[in-house]
């Protein structure tokens, strides 16, 4: 597949890294994604994303319910930005894109409110 698509590249004028370059940085991010979530979540068995029923009864929760040190604002800026992720969340099928494992740093591949407002 990926000599096919190396070849409509190579038509255009798109001259693609190496097979074995390619092999390399997959290697290194599957390593990395198997270090964060555990080599399970690339199992076909794993937790559905969230889908228009959840999203659904996650943006029903009731006003000033207490979330950690805040209380459920949603006209806030910050629970708009939480209802903006529950959307992406579902359109792009993520379900874990916010959470950050323990033992991890916080870095550029985690969204921020700033992504979304």
């Amino acid at each position: 597949m990926i000599d096919g698509v190396r070849s409509c590249h190579r038509r255009a004028g798109i001259f693609m890294v190496s097979t074995k370059q390619l092999t390399m940085v997959m290697n290194g991010i599957t390593a990395e994604h198997i270090k964060e979530h555990v080599s399970e979540s690339l199992l076909l068995e794993r937790k559905d994303p969230i889908g228009p029923a959840l999203r659904r009864q996650l943006l029903r929760t009731l006003e000033s319910t207490k979330l950690g040190a805040k209380k459920l604002d949603w006209p806030s800026p910050l629970f708009l930005s939480l209802g903006a992720m529950f959307a992406i969340s579902e359109s792009t099928g993520f379900r874990n894109f916010v959470a950050l494992p323990s033992g991890c740093d916080f870095d550029d591949r985690r969204l921020r409110r700033s992504s979304l407002l």
